[in-house]
């Protein structure tokens, strides 16, 4: 539209005049391609751009390109110098929270709720759900299970409609504690059947609703010892997201555990082919190579 152009136009002529001024630079990053949105940003990080909107906007691009590592310091940053319990604060606790789950750091982001106090103010349905997800992902059951009835609590917003879809993650949480914490393996695999069916996205799904409530459900029945059935909810998950190398590693162990070695390969192969680090395909070819020779068609 034309502010967005006559916005463009004037970073543009202060960058001609002031090209190494950082804040103009992070500023024409925003409103640059893709192809120089990253260019700019870490320009302006290298120039020493600073102050809460920046901090804000560069948590954003690192945190949609999936740079984690580097998005949680500045989140961090923003949550502990800005002002509490604002709209904007809000955001950035829960983009912490999701760069931290993300990056395997569940402990931390559920020291973060204690230290920031968010039960204390929260009142819905979906920040009770997030905060059952991450202590569920910390280890923290009784707390997690805490946070799941609370959440559970509050109705739906949307008249008619029998599932408060705020209550997602509460579920998907819900579902894990059948069997993490109860011993229940058939009750928490017919949970998250339901949440596969109804595609039940919350903020923490890492791949899917049903590539994820699949992909538990599949290692709750190998760790049942059920692994003629877990295979089939590896299926299911390899359908709902093709792309993962892992879960064809993971149901190469099961094969290998049902002494079909040939499956085995074939999965491990598929892992290597799909997998993009150098590094991991080697890993993958060399547990594939481990088998041993191939057996051939006669």
């Amino acid at each position: 539209d034309n502010a967005g152009e006559n916005a463009l136009e004037a970073l543009e002529m202060a960058h001609d005049i002031e090209a190494d001024n950082p804040h103009i630079i992070w500023r024409l990053a925003r409103l640059s391609n893709w192809d120089t949105e990253a260019e700019h940003y870490f320009r302006a990080e290298e120039l020493g751009a600073s102050g809460a909107s920046y901090i804000y906007s560069m948590g954003e691009f690192l945190s949609a390109n999936s740079d984690l590592d580097r998005a949680i310091p500045y989140w961090e940053s923003y949550v502990r110098y800005t002002e509490q319990e604002t709209y904007f604060w809000y955001q950035a606790v829960w983009y912490l929270m999701e760069s931290l789950i993300f990056s395997d750091n569940a402990t931390t982001a559920y020291e973060y709720l204690l230290e920031l106090d968010i039960a204390s103010t929260a009142n819905n349905a979906e920040i009770f759900a997030h905060m059952a997800f991450i202590a569920y992902h910390a280890g923290e059951f009784e707390a997690a299970q805490e946070w799941v009835n609370a959440s559970l609590a509050f109705p739906s917003p949307n008249e008619g409609e029998e599932v408060n879809p705020d209550t997602n993650a509460a579920r998907f949480v819900q579902a894990y504690l059948a069997y993490w914490q109860d011993g229940e393996p058939d009750e928490a695999i017919e949970q998250l059947e339901i949440l596969a069916e109804e595609d039940a996205f919350h903020r923490f799904i890492q791949f899917s609703p049903q590539a994820d409530a699949y992909l538990e459900a599949a290692r709750i029945l190998v760790d049942s010892d059920r692994d003629d059935d877990a295979l089939a909810y590896y299926d299911l998950t390899i359908e709902a997201n093709g792309g993962l190398p892992f879960v064809y590693e993971e149901r190469a162990d099961v094969y290998l555990e049902l002494d079909d070695i040939e499956a085995a390969r074939e999965d491990l192969q598929s892992a290597m082919w799909i997998e993009s680090d150098p590094d991991l395909q080697a890993y993958y070819r060399d547990r594939m190579i481990e088998l041993g020779p191939a057996e051939t068609e006669e």
